[in-house]
């Protein structure tokens, strides 16, 4: 829990907002020299692609709880059993992609030398059919598996309509606020393969119970894989790093030297003074800083803001925010796959009554090894399970957020209170989806703010026009 602070730095907090303007819109300054310091508090994707952006014109410290970068991820190197001097990176949290669902991550990973969209599986990332089934865990054959369509005809022939209308409802532009529940009470399709196949697998894409996806945004799902549904319906396509989410976050920090890391350094309090903003660490007070930048989960950044009374409503509105709990296991054994290997996929639901949670088969989603085998390896979501694999070798639990409507609406009125005070939010405050894409997103719109001249930040938006994105908006 954060440290209180004591009355004399409430009421240095009290005239720093005076000095500061707390009612005041974001401005950036005519001329950022030197001396502008920004502190970012959370390494992960959005802090750390904003210290990037920054570093050319602030002098910028990141400040991290964990002894790693990455926020909720943990990437991992995983050596294969049958041959050791064979590895592969796993990450525990967020780690697949496509360029229709994720184009400005890509953008940024081409910047970093990272991806090369002439062809994709060069360098540090690999392109990967998508594969599908959902099969029920007490038993039998699945009830949708498109490795082998006519095993499961209708609903396979379902599916493929589902696809088209999860497509059609990203790019028409559906309410944010609409639910799943409420989205997938009007599609054009039948109770049973609703039932079977739609419900749980939507809830596996999250890793939530039944009842917290019900009501979950239906947007801000869709976001993460609807476009990369092919509009001819010739197969999908997922992509991943080779290197990890954590990889490609170390790589802008390599182009960011002047940004300064550090780890195992949690901040337990925050002050405003005349002077600007103080943070509190176990290594002692930390600043001044003419910018924060909050890009840790806004459950810890509504108790770093708590003790600051002029901001009562930034922390009312952070305390809207929903979450759900979440484990994610690395195993060896096929635990939570179809008994048949024949059925086995990319993704695999299986569905447990009302509940499902995923398991992904990185064998499918990885190049084969040089002896020609395949990577015996999954990760999985594990939260709900009946039994734990019996090979675990990495186990990550977390407070995964759950973009509810009441989640949106929330973020929607933070957004005019975006850098009040010198205070910036980026990550899951702003955006309505917790995905890489929308991390870097935010991260653009705080440097758009602060420094829209920044080097980095005009190389990104020059490659974005070039890409044809330059109009990329995820506001809500």
């Amino acid at each position: 829990m954060p440290t209180p602070l004591t009355r004399r730095e409430v009421l240095k907090g009290a005239a720093g907002l005076a000095a500061l303007g707390a009612g005041a819109t974001l401005a950036a300054p005519a001329s950022a020299t030197r001396r502008d310091r920004v502190a970012v508090i959370g390494a992960g994707a959005g802090g750390v692609t904003a210290a990037y952006l920054l570093a050319g014109s602030y002098e910028v410290d990141v400040f991290e709880a964990r002894a790693r970068i990455g926020g909720h991820c943990d990437s991992r190197v995983v050596a294969d059993p049958s041959d050791p001097s064979q590895a592969v990176t796993v990450d525990l949290g967020a780690q697949f992609f496509h360029p229709d669902t994720h184009p400005l991550y890509v953008t940024l990973l081409e910047e970093l030398g990272l991806y090369d969209p002439a062809d994709p599986s060069a360098g540090e990332t690999y392109a990967a059919p998508g594969s599908l089934c959902v099969f029920p865990v007490a038993g039998g054959p699945p009830w949708l598996t498109s490795t082998h369509p006519l095993a499961t005809p209708w609903n396979a022939i379902e599916f493929a309509v589902f696809a088209q209308l999860a497509r059609r409802a990203v790019l028409d532009g559906l309410a944010w606020e609409t639910t799943v529940d409420e989205w997938i009470a009007g599609l054009p399709l039948g109770p049973a393969f609703k039932a079977d196949v739609l419900f749980p697998w939507i809830t596996a894409t999250i890793g939530s119970p039944r009842a917290d996806a019900a009501r979950a945004s239906a947007r801000s799902i869709l976001q993460t894989f609807a476009l990369a549904f092919p509009a001819d319906l010739k197969g999908a396509s997922t992509y991943t790093s080779k290197i990890g989410l954590q990889g490609n976050l170390q790589r802008l920090l390599d182009r960011a030297p002047a940004a300064r890391v550090r780890l195992d350094a949690p901040v337990r309090a925050l002050a405003l003074r005349g002077d600007g903003w103080v943070l509190r660490t176990p290594a002692g007070r930390q600043g001044p800083y003419r910018f924060v930048v909050l890009n840790a989960p806004p459950r810890i950044g509504r108790e770093l803001l708590r003790p600051l009374r002029a901001f009562g409503d930034v922390t009312a509105l952070l305390d809207r925010y929903e979450y759900f709990d979440s484990r994610l296991l690395i195993h060896r054994d096929p635990a939570y796959v179809h008994p048949r290997r024949w059925n086995w996929a990319a993704y695999n639901a299986g569905v447990d009554g009302v509940e499902c949670e995923g398991s992904a088969w990185i064998g499918a989603l990885h190049a084969p090894l040089p002896s020609g085998g395949t990577v015996e390896l999954f990760k999985s979501w594990a939260q709900r399970r009946r039994a734990d694999p019996t090979e675990i070798l990495l186990e990550r639990r977390f407070k995964h957020p759950l973009i509810s409507a009441q989640t949106v609406a929330a973020a929607r009125a933070l957004r005019p209170l975006q850098g009040r005070g010198g205070l910036c939010f980026s990550g899951t405050y702003t955006a309505g989806s917790d995905l890489q894409e929308t991390a870097v997103w935010s991260a653009m719109k705080v440097a758009e703010a602060l420094a829209p001249a920044a080097p980095a930040l005009t190389a990104l938006q020059a490659r974005m026009a070039a890409n044809g994105i330059a109009g990329l908006s995820y506001d809500l």
